[in-house]
């Protein structure tokens, strides 16, 4: 797709979100207030729809490279995954499947963008739970292998996953559920902190692996809990990676707010 074309449409599906976000601040407090239940379940699945738009955003510009540059500070790369194992295991279950969390290892400080990385492995599991679907099976796992690092989303599903094909040169191709923005925006981040990504299908599942280089650390001083990345507008990085595959009841107005 032509540059100029994927700035206009950028820039274009901000103005929706814009839109939208307002008219979901609006109605809010009126259905909060004086809404019934239906009003209430209308509004979950408006704020879905607002959701799903904000992370189609993020991948456009970091496919288009006009995403966020990684922000490289000292991490434990091995508490990534421990901490996003444990939000997932709320809200998984809400989309179907049964979810495990592993380390191979327990504490490993490196230099990375925790925040963009915890995107890259969002989308990756959203992909998992969309191939595995209904009561499948989806892990996540972190390990150390020499200088290098291994996050590791696995399914057990049988329908076709959500990849584009490696030569498929327009990222904007249809694919089974989505237009295939996700992979590109996740390879965008592996290749920016000097990694790789790595996909094997076969009968029996689907594995995504995401490689990125050990850089080894003499402070000992982890960055502390961080706030919404701004370039998702302050929401919730899990909820807007996995709004394709939550339920509507994911997003009832107090449990977003």
């Amino acid at each position: 797709m032509d540059g100029r074309l994927e700035e206009n449409l950028s820039r274009e599906l901000r103005e929706q979100v814009n839109d939208l976000l307002c008219a979901v601040q609006l109605l809010t407090p009126l259905a909060q207030e004086k809404g019934t239940d239906r009003d209430r379940e209308y509004l979950a699945i408006l704020q879905r729809s607002l959701y799903q738009l904000i992370r189609t955003v993020s991948h456009l510009d970091l496919t288009r490279g006009d995403g966020p540059s990684p922000s490289l500070r000292t991490v434990d790369a091995a508490g990534v995954c421990r901490d996003l194992g444990r939000s997932l295991d709320s809200l998984l279950p809400m989309a179907g499947v049964h979810f495990t969390c592993s380390l191979g290892v327990e504490r490993v400080l490196t230099l990375a963008d925790d925040a963009l990385l915890e995107q890259a492995l969002l989308n990756l599991v959203a992909n998992a739970v969309q191939a595995a679907g209904k009561g499948g099976k989806v892990s996540l796992r972190f390990d150390r292998r020499g200088n290098f690092l291994y996050y590791t989303v696995s399914d057990n599903g049988s329908t076709p996953p959500c990849f584009e094909p490696e030569e498929d040169p327009d990222p904007f191709l249809k694919h089974p559920g989505g237009v295939g923005l996700g992979l590109a925006a996740v390879r965008h981040i592996a290749e920016a902190h000097g990694g790789a990504l790595i996909l094997e299908s076969s009968a029996t599942g689907t594995r995504a692996v995401l490689s990125v280089p050990l850089h080894k650390e003499k402070s000992t001083t982890v960055r502390g809990p961080k706030a919404p990345p701004a370039w998702l507008g302050g929401f919730s990085p899990a909820l807007v990676e996995l709004s394709p595959v939550l339920p509507p009841s994911a997003f009832q107005a107090e449990d977003v707010e």
